[in-house]
């Protein structure tokens, strides 16, 4: 696999979902970057991961900063569009099987908002 160049657009910042972490600016601009059937953003061991399909599908640990902009962007901050770059060895090959909190997982169909309030409340990390 190549490099893969992530544009995450106004139109990803206007229409993501925060705190749902298939339909936030990042998994979808990761979604149509990849051209993944669902691609999901998550923190798991501290570590912001980048999921491509569903259950343990490929999984890519993302930089700090992108961590960062996940927090801000479900936070309600000003956030801006910008370009970010997947490289083949940020491959994890040591899958990582954790449960995903974010109500979005197993059918992108929409956050659940208590599952999100306990995750943000007990995630470590960024």
């Amino acid at each position: 696999m190549d490099q893969v160049v992530i544009h995450i657009t106004q139109e990803d910042l206007d229409h993501g979902v925060r705190g749902n972490c298939g339909f936030c600016p990042v998994a979808v601009a990761a979604e149509r970057a990849f051209q993944a059937l669902a691609a999901f953003v998550y923190f798991a061991s501290g570590r912001c991961i980048l999921e491509l399909g569903c259950n343990g599908g490929r999984q890519f640990e993302l930089p700090s900063l992108i961590g960062k902009f996940v927090l801000a962007y479900d936070n309600g901050e000003k956030v801006h569009p910008f370009s970010f770059t997947v490289d083949p060895v940020d491959e994890l090959t040591d899958v990582m099987s954790v449960t995903r909190v974010c109500g979005c997982y197993a059918s992108k169909t929409g956050p659940d908002e208590s599952q999100y309030k306990y995750e943000r409340k007990h995630e470590s990390g960024f």
